[in-house]
């Protein structure tokens, strides 16, 4: 994974919210700012990654 494409982008703006008691996952950027919602049964690696990806890609377009 040498391209920073690859690389994970959480701890790097991003950290997940576990809000148990509703079987959700929330990704959210450093500020707190909701990205993308996950049920706890859909909340895989990849879906998690590719939400963060597509939110900086959009932010940086700003």
């Amino acid at each position: 994974m040498g391209d920073s494409e690859e690389q994970s982008l959480l701890g790097n703006g991003y950290y997940l919210d576990l809000v148990n008691h509703f079987g959700l996952i929330v990704l959210r950027r450093d500020d707190g700012t909701e990205v993308a919602k996950f049920s706890v049964w859909d909340a895989t690696s990849k879906a998690i990654e590719q939400a963060a990806r597509e939110d900086k890609r959009a932010n940086l377009k700003v």
